[in-house]
């Protein structure tokens, strides 16, 4: 009888006021006369499935009783009622582009085969160009079920009416398997095809074989350029692969960098972990590895130098630059909504204290509390409801807004409001908030008792204060936290934004230039194509200078090495540019002793850091020591000429 009584408190108000009595009787009379368990089984199939048609009919008919009543009494307000749903919708809809955004990188499923066991290499990279010796390695591993390389660049697919910029991934041959993708059309690349010599061949993206081959399924055995190389069209990836750096080309070149003449960067390797071993487990494993393949580095504890090694897992190596400004962000507009909610609910208890005669004049013909009560919380849901359909526009135009700030790493992980996840989110969200500003209104509506038709004005008043009170103070408290958090947030911004670089942003212009490909090919004939360009570019109007360089500040394209001293000291790790003269004057840095780079400078000259002028003594000290590079096989001496400030 229990749970039969509990079954029947899933009807509307009026109806378990008017029913459940003779309901539970007969139940219960049912139930004596039933002989045997199979009996008492029968009745309760029957009790059951009258239930499961009844419930769903008489909720259904008492909401739309609800429904038409809110309407006539709101329309009487109509200014309220938008200013309610107004409020809602920004609070509902930001909530929701917010979360359509922690959905697609911290929720959703990658598109790979069990995407959980794919995990990169940080700070670990097999630097052999030998395949085969790459390939034993990956075989050989203790925790990897099989790995991959892979290296991204910009190069210029020719041979259209209008030549296309993208990225190809230059990787080994087994990339696809790795991830668990399977191509469409074509295939991936075969075992001896990231041996040189051997890898002329090429996967290209589906956007891609839409937008230069209009979808022609005879794409395969075609011939793309690329940066002036012919690689022959083998397959074609599946739609939305653009793993890893937006690729549009893969091509299985990792172990012939020079097949395509481009200026790249090398990634982290990445594996797939055996079946049944976690990344806790097999974290140790690597690290020794890693510390084996490179005896001489000291892992530094502070990740100041040489960071330690870890193995990160894929999701969270793409999330990464957009994990904890989603989050914040996340829980930001959970106290907004908080905020909306009680601002509400303080609205809706002023109306419901209005219609205090209405609702006495209701009691007294007989409505329960629990039935006024559900008339309010059906209000509350029904403006909710109204207001999450129209904050869909504005979690439209967040999840915009997000794309164009702060891209996600892969196509497949687009922020849209169209998913299933965000929309349950936002109905959830509608539903949840529609109560928690509905229980005030509710929680009045139950305390009127009509007493020979006057209502108890002076307890019910001292009441309705107290709620007001409370809920004017949840606003404060939630206000004064989400204040609180915005303005350390607004002084780490604007700290931010006025650190210096090291160089000034104001009325710089860039652009990039490649010549891998070209007609070009010696350095002579690019030092005057260069030489060109720049007098050209100085000549244009309002121009005061310009300059070129191998990579820009900020950039990931840095040499990186160590130098050792004329005094046979070595340096620490550092990042090397090559740049033209006027580089330091175009940039806006401040050289602090010596000079700039002339025309007349050749190779053998350098400007280096105030950081590193410290290696020769410091300051001016440091003019006209030489140091050599470790990476430079001819060992040529470089003489300072300048020391240019760093950022602060």
């Amino acid at each position: 009888m229990k749970l039969y009584r509990l079954l029947l408190s899933f009807y509307p108000a009026r109806f378990r006021e008017e029913y459940r009595g003779p309901l539970e009787q007969q139940f219960a009379d049912e139930y004596r006369e039933a002989r045997g368990a199979r009996e008492r089984a029968r009745l309760w199939l029957h009790a059951l499935r009258d239930l499961a048609w009844s419930i769903p009919v008489e909720l259904a008919a008492e909401l739309k009783q609800d429904l038409a009543h809110s309407l006539r009494v709101h329309s009487r307000r109509p200014f309220l009622m938008l200013f309610t749903v107004g409020i809602l919708a920004l609070a509902i809809g930001g909530a929701t582009g917010v979360f359509s955004v922690v959905n697609a990188v911290l929720i959703k499923s990658l598109p790979f085969r069990d995407p959980s066991r794919l995990v990169v290499l940080s700070e670990f990279e097999q630097q052999t160009e030998n395949p085969a010796e790459f390939h034993k390695w990956r075989k050989s591993s203790t925790y990897l079920e099989d790995a991959a390389r892979v290296l991204t660049a910009d190069v210029t697919v020719g041979g259209l009416p209008v030549p296309l910029r993208v990225t190809v991934a230059q990787t080994s041959f087994n990339f696809f398997s790795v991830l668990g993708v399977d191509l469409p059309l074509g295939r991936a690349f075969a075992p001896s095809e990231d041996v040189p010599g051997n890898d002329a061949v090429a996967v290209i993206s589906h956007s891609l074989w839409q937008q230069v081959y209009a979808g022609d399924p005879d794409v395969l055995g075609r011939t793309i350029m690329l940066n002036g190389v012919p690689q022959t069209i083998v397959g074609v990836a599946p739609r939305g692969l653009d793993y890893p750096q937006k690729s549009a080309v893969w091509t299985p070149t990792a172990f012939d960098l020079n097949r395509l003449p481009n200026k790249g960067a090398a990634w982290a390797p990445f594996g797939r972990l055996k079946r049944g071993l976690s990344i806790e487990a097999a974290e140790p494993m690597f690290e020794a590895e890693a510390k084996k393949s490179a005896p001489e580095i000291t892992w530094s504890a502070d990740n100041s130098q040489f960071p330690r090694p870890r193995l990160i897992p894929l999701k969270d190596d793409l999330s990464e630059s957009i994990r904890e400004t989603a989050l914040t962000l996340m829980a930001a507009t959970g106290f907004i909504l908080l905020i909306a909610c009680a601002n509400v609910a303080n609205l809706l208890l002023t109306r419901t204290t209005e219609r205090t005669g209405e609702l006495t004049i209701r009691a007294a013909l007989g409505a329960s509390r629990a039935r006024l009560a559900q008339q309010l919380l059906t209000e509350s849901v029904a403006l909710s409801a109204l207001a999450a359909a129209a904050g869909l526009a504005v979690a439209y135009g967040a999840a915009k807004l997000a794309t164009l700030t702060e891209p996600a790493a892969l196509a497949a992980q687009e922020y849209t409001i169209l998913d299933w996840r965000v929309l349950g989110f936002a109905v959830c969200v509608a539903a949840l908030t529609g109560i928690l500003f509905g229980v005030a209104p509710a929680w009045l509506a139950r305390q009127l008792q009509p007493s020979s038709g006057v209502v108890r004005a002076n307890q019910t008043g001292r009441q309705t204060s107290r709620l007001r009170t409370l809920l004017i103070a949840m606003q404060v408290a939630l206000t004064v936290v989400l204040l609180a958090g915005s303005m350390t947030m607004g002084r780490g911004l604007e700290k931010l934004l006025g650190t210096n670089l090291g160089f000034r942003t104001e009325h710089l212009v860039s652009l990039n230039v490649s010549l891998a490909g070209t007609n070009l090919k010696s350095a002579a004939q690019r030092s005057a194509y260069y030489a060109e360009a720049l007098a050209r570019l100085r000549a244009i109007n309002g121009a005061e200078s310009a300059a070129a360089a191998f990579t820009l500040p900020l950039d990931s394209m840095f040499g990186i090495g160590t130098v050792r001293t004329d005094a046979g000291v070595e340096t620490k790790t550092l990042l090397d540019n090559r740049v033209t003269p006027d580089y330091f004057r175009t940039m806006g840095s401040a050289l602090v002793y010596g000079r700039e780079f002339t025309a007349q400078d050749g190779p053998n000259v350098a400007v280096i850091s105030e950081g590193m002028a410290r290696v020769f003594g410091g300051g001016a000290a440091a003019l006209g020591h030489s140091f050599t590079l470790r990476f430079d096989s001819a060992k040529r001496p470089v003489t300072i000429v300048g020391v240019v400030q760093p950022a602060r």
